[in-house]
């Protein structure tokens, strides 16, 4: 069986900025044309659960510190001087 790849952190980042103008650009439109705020609202709500959970997966992927992270130096963090 092959170890499955871990996700890139830089394509997650490109997938944030894309979803980012393509939910600003739905957004607007939404409100130009008057199809209510309503519309916006949920596209907007939708783009930041999907950005909570990207970022929770590349947090998973090593992309960043967890809270358990958070206090623990190892020796090999500290530089001698």
């Amino acid at each position: 069986m092959t170890p499955r790849a871990r996700p890139r952190p830089i394509a997650l980042l490109w997938g944030l900025v894309l979803l980012g103008v393509g939910t600003t650009v739905l957004a607007h439109r939404a409100l130009a044309s008057n199809a209510g705020p309503v519309i916006a609202l949920a596209v907007t709500l939708t783009a930041v659960g999907y950005l909570a959970v990207s970022l929770r997966g590349l947090s998973s992927a090593g992309g960043t510190l967890s809270e358990s992270d958070a206090g623990t130096v190892s020796e090999s963090d500290t530089t001698r001087t």
